[in-house]
C-alpha cells in the first residue's frame, strides 16, 4: 500500500510539475500573441496619428495666416490713420484738433474775461477743468493775484 501510496504522490507531482510547464507555456503564448497583435495594430495607430498631426498642421498654418493677415490689415490702417492723429485731442473725443497751447491759453482767458466759470470754459474748449483751473491760476500767481484777467485782455 505504502509503494501504491508513493506511485500515486509520484504521479500527481509530475502532473502539477506537467501542468505548470503548460500553463507557463500558454502564459508566454499569450504574450507571444499580444506582443504580435501589437506590433500588427502599431503601422495603423501609426497613419492614425499621422494623419491627425498633419490636420493639427494645417488648422494652425491657417490660424496662422489668418493672424498674419489680421496684423497686415491693422498696420495699414494704423498707417492710414498716423497722419490723421497729428493734431488730435487725445483726452477729449480724440476728433477735436488740438489748438496751439498759446491760442488755447488765450481763449481761456478770453472766456474768463467775459465772466464764464472754468467749468463752463472747459466745456466749450472740449478740456480738462482742471487743466482750465491750472492756467487761470498760474496767470494769477504770475501777474499778481490783486490784478484780474480784465486788465491782461487783448
Amino acid at each position: 500500500m505504502l509503494l501504491i501510496g508513493a506511485s500515486l504522490l509520484a504521479a500527481a507531482g509530475i502532473l502539477a510539475l506537467a501542468l505548470l510547464v503548460v500553463l507557463r507555456r500558454t502564459g508566454a503564448a499569450d504574450r507571444g500573441r499580444s506582443a504580435q497583435l501589437a506590433a500588427r495594430r502599431a503601422p495603423g495607430q501609426l497613419r492614425r496619428l499621422n494623419r491627425l498631426a498633419r490636420r493639427i498642421e494645417r488648422r494652425l498654418k491657417a490660424r496662422t495666416d489668418r493672424l498674419r493677415e489680421l496684423l497686415d490689415r491693422a498696420e495699414r490702417l494704423t498707417a492710414r490713420l498716423d497722419p490723421l492723429a497729428t493734431g488730435l485731442d487725445v483726452q477729449g473725443d480724440g476728433l477735436t484738433p488740438d489748438l496751439p497751447l498759446e491760442r488755447q491759453r488765450d481763449q481761456i482767458f478770453r472766456l474768463s474775461f467775459q465772466g464764464l466759470e472754468p467749468m463752463d470754459i472747459a466745456r466749450k474748449l472740449d478740456l480738462p477743468v482742471g487743466e482750465v483751473e491750472v492756467t487761470l491760476n498760474l496767470h494769477k500767481s504770475q501777474h499778481g493775484a490783486g490784478r484780474g484777467l480784465a486788465d491782461d485782455q487783448p
